[in-house]
This record gives C-alpha cells, sequence and structure tokens, in this order.
C-alpha cells in the first residue's frame, strides 16, 4: 500500500510540475486574504469551457504604475477541475494562479505595465482514461471576477 501511495505521489507531482512549466510567466498564488470591500471590476462567466482552451475576456485591461495588483475571485462546477486564471498580455506574457477545488480568491501582486486580456483556462485532461473513453465530463462552469489596485 505505501509504496502504491508513493508512485501515485510521484506521478503527480511529476504532473503538476509540468502544468506549470507549460504557463510562462506563472506566478503562484498570494496567500493574502481578499478583504469583502473590493469593487470588482469586470469579470467572466464561463460555460461548457473544454479541456485545454481558455476564454477572454474581450476588453482591454490597462495595468499602469500605481496600478499593478490583480485581484480576483473565481467560483465553478466540477470541483474536481483545475483551471487556471490571470492576465495575459498582447505578446503572449501570463500573470496566472492555478485554481483547484471550484473556489479561489487572492492576488497577483506587481504586475508590469501594460495592456492584458482576463482570461481563465481549463487543464488538458487527455492522458486520463475516463476523458479519453468519455465517460467522464471534464467541462467548466462558473464566473471569474477582478480588479486592479494600487499598491
Amino acid at each position: 500500500m505505501k509504496k502504491t501511495i508513493a508512485v501515485f505521489l510521484a506521478f503527480f507531482l511529476l504532473l503538476s510540475s509540468s502544468a506549470c512549466a507549460k504557463n510562462t510567466g506563472f506566478i503562484k498564488k498570494e496567500k493574502d486574504e481578499i478583504t469583502p470591500d473590493i469593487k470588482w471590476t469586470d469579470g467572466i462567466a464561463f460555460q461548457a469551457l473544454s479541456p485545454n482552451t481558455e476564454q477572454r475576456n474581450l476588453n482591454t485591461i490597462i495595468v499602469t504604475e500605481k496600478r499593478t495588483d490583480f485581484a480576483y475571485s473565481i467560483t465553478y462546477a466540477r470541483t474536481g477541475l483545475t483551471l487556471y486564471c490571470g492576465l495575459v498580455s498582447e505578446d503572449g506574457k501570463e500573470y496566472a494562479v492555478e485554481i483547484t477545488g471550484g473556489t479561489g480568491r487572492g492576488f497577483i501582486k506587481g504586475i508590469p505595465e501594460g495592456t492584458y486580456y482576463l482570461f481563465v483556462r481549463n487543464s488538458d485532461y487527455s492522458e486520463y482514461e475516463p476523458y479519453q473513453n468519455g465517460t467522464v465530463n471534464y467541462d467548466a462552469n462558473g464566473v471569474l471576477n477582478y480588479a486592479i489596485l494600487e499598491k
């Protein structure tokens, strides 16, 4: 039993590290708490977000010298899924967090000045047999809200 757990853990860590490596500019989630007084600027409602696809808000987000902190709040059904959300620049550099468990709230601090788009992406589950044979639905449904805050 211990050997099985160790093999599973090693496999899980390998998958986790390879998923993060795909996202250049990937920044881990800060541990700061979101306060209830944040006024959310905009967001994305996503429905049937298929594995290995993303949805972007078409409105541009301008990050300035004084406003560099990205606050986010995401909730989605199918809590077993792993999603990524954050900002992506026009040249493809991402400032994103990995979300598991169906909810996430936090900050990505110190985003460089520039023009960005809000995005949410569902992970790639193609290596898992239930996805391959179609016995499990891996689509995500939910909402992502954000605000750009002063430092």
